[in-house]
């Protein structure tokens, strides 16, 4: 499991160095740095944070969650669960175990934001571009009903 962890941190570390490069070589960053990270605003009600989709997110109605394939760990098993009850509330849910952001227009708070919520205990779950660590089923629930598309 903690070497999903490890892989995830060196993506989301790759992105943020890209970005950080390409603005350095634009010679952009403070202005549209603090337009980014005020659109990424606070938590939600529910916990959850809004961070930039990751690549290959199909946005809509569905709950993504991030875990350990086939694990046997807690976390894993949490997953499960979650899975499992909000498949059965009729909910679309997608498993992956890894994601890659490209930080195009972001900034360094915005990758720390991603980096903070993927460094939590899984499962990592987004729901309609929002992320939390761990979250309960009610949680999620919560916040997939009080989201927008």
């Amino acid at each position: 499991m903690n070497i999903v962890k490890l892989v995830l941190v060196a993506a989301i570390c790759y992105g943020g160095y890209h970005h950080w490069q390409k603005t350095q070589r634009e010679g952009g960053g403070a202005e549209g740095g603090a337009l980014a990270s005020a659109d990424q605003g606070s938590k939600s009600r529910n916990g959850f944070v809004t961070l930039p989709p990751f690549e290959g997110a199909a946005g809509g109605k569905q709950v993504v969650i991030f875990s350990p394939p086939n694990c046997p760990e807690e976390g894993a098993q949490r997953a499960n669960a979650l899975a499992d009850g909000l498949s059965r509330k009729g909910i679309q849910v997608v498993r992956s175990h890894s994601a890659n952001w490209n930080f195009e227009g972001g900034d360094q708070t915005t990758a720390n934001k991603v980096m903070a919520v993927m460094n939590g205990d899984v499962p990592i779950v987004f729901v309609k571009g929002r992320a939390k660590a761990n979250p309960s089923l009610d949680e999620v629930l919560a916040e997939y009903g009080s989201t927008k598309i």
